[in-house]
C-alpha cells in the first residue's frame, strides 16, 4: 500500500482530460446509446469523418486522428453508399465488418493498437456483436467488462467508443437507462442520441467524469446524411426548461397546475404561454418518458394535467440505422 500526501500529489503534473471533439469526446471510454432507426450510425459515421479530417463536429473542434470503425451491422455496399453521402471517406478511416468466430473483441483492439499505434479512436457498433454475452443483468459482471474496456482505452491513450442498445423499461432519468447495466460507473463518458418519430430533430445527451451534463439538439439533413446542430442558446433554455418538467412530473406521478404555477414552482426561464408552447410541441418526448399530457379546468382555471405511468418492458431487438 502507499500513501501520498496531498502536498506531494500537488507537486505533480496536472492531466487536464485530453479530448478528441472538445467538451464532447474525451480520451477513454465512452457509451453511446440510443432507440434503433433513428440515426445512430450516420451519427458514428460522420464523428469517424471530423476526427479522420480534423473537421468540426457539431460547431466543437475536432483532434485529427486516425480512426476505426467496427460496423458490425453494416455491409461494405451500405458503408461505401453512406460514405459517398456524407463525403467522410478518409485515409485516416479503417473499418472491420465482420469478426471471424473465435476472434475476441480485446485481441481485436491490442492488435490493431500494435500495427497502427497512431490510432486515436475505435469505435464498435454494436458492442453485443463483438463480444456476445458482454451485458448480463448482473450489475458485477457489467462492471468487470467496463473496466476492461477502460483498461484498454487508457493503455492505448484513445477514445474506446461502446455503442450498445438502450435499456428498456422504466427508468427515471437519463443517464439510469445505462447505468442500470453497470457500465456508466466505470465510463469516462455517456452518450445517449434520443429522436422523436417523423422529426429530424433529435437530442444529443452527454455526461461524464469531467464532462458538464447536457443537452444539445441537433438535426438530421437528409439530402447529406448528416447530423448539425441547431441554435444552441435557444435549444439549451428549451431542454432545460423541458427536463425539470420530466423530472417533476415522475417525482410526483401526478401534477395539475397551471402554466404559472408550474413556471413558479421550477423556477423555469419560460413565460406561462411559451411553457404552454413547449408542452404541445414535445408530447412525443413526454410520451417516451411515461408522461400523459392533457389540458383541463379546475375551479374554472386552466390547468396542465401531467401523468407519470413507468415504462413497461418493450422488444430490445436493434437493427441497423
Amino acid at each position: 500500500m502507499e500513501v501520498r500526501n496531498a502536498y506531494e500529489i500537488l507537486g505533480t503534473k496536472d492531466s487536464p482530460t485530453e479530448y478528441l471533439i472538445e467538451g464532447l469526446l474525451p480520451v477513454g471510454l465512452t457509451i453511446f446509446t440510443g432507440r434503433e432507426k433513428i440515426g445512430k450510425s450516420f451519427f458514428l459515421l460522420q464523428l469517424a469523418g471530423s476526427i479522420c479530417s480534423g473537421k468540426n463536429f457539431l460547431d466543437k473542434s475536432v483532434n485529427k486522428g486516425e480512426v476505426l470503425y467496427l460496423a458490425l451491422e453494416d455491409t461494405e455496399g451500405r458503408l461505401n453508399h453512406r460514405m459517398r453521402k456524407q463525403k467522410s471517406f478518409s485515409e485516416n478511416l479503417d473499418f472491420i465488418t465482420k469478426i471471424e468466430e473465435g476472434e475476441s473483441l480485446e485481441e481485436i483492439i491490442n492488435c490493431y493498437m500494435r500495427n497502427n499505434p497512431k490510432c486515436q479512436c475505435i469505435i464498435v457498433d454494436h458492442f453485443l456483436l463483438a463480444e456476445a454475452g458482454a451485458i448480463t443483468a448482473e450489475y458485477d459482471h457489467d462492471l468487470q467488462v467496463a473496466r476492461k474496456y477502460k483498461s484498454l482505452a487508457d493503455q492505448y491513450k484513445l477514445s474506446l467508443i461502446l455503442v450498445i442498445h438502450e435499456k428498456k423499461g422504466k427508468a427515471n432519468s437519463q443517464i439510469e437507462k445505462i447505468i442500470g447495466r453497470g457500465l456508466g460507473a466505470t465510463a469516462d463518458c455517456i452518450l445517449r442520441l434520443s429522436r422523436n418519430d417523423n422529426t429530424k430533430l433529435a437530442t444529443l445527451y452527454s455526461a461524464g467524469r469531467d464532462i458538464t451534463e447536457k443537452n444539445i439538439v441537433i438535426e438530421f439533413d437528409d439530402e447529406t446524411c448528416t447530423w448539425n446542430q441547431s441554435s444552441e442558446q435557444v435549444i439549451e433554455e428549451i431542454d432545460y426548461n423541458l427536463s425539470a418538467i420530466i423530472n417533476y412530473v415522475v417525482s410526483k406521478k401526478e401534477v395539475s397546475m397551471s402554466a404559472q404555477e408550474l413556471a413558479s414552482t421550477l423556477k423555469l426561464k419560460l413565460n406561462p404561454i411559451s411553457i404552454a408552447s413547449l408542452l404541445d410541441k414535445n408530447k412525443n418526448i413526454l410520451d417516451s418518458n411515461g408522461i400523459s399530457f392533457e389540458r383541463g379546468r379546475t375551479n374554472g382555471k386552466r390547468k396542465f394535467i401531467l401523468k407519470y405511468n413507468e415504462l413497461e418492458n418493450v422488444n430490445s431487438a436493434d437493427s441497423a440505422d
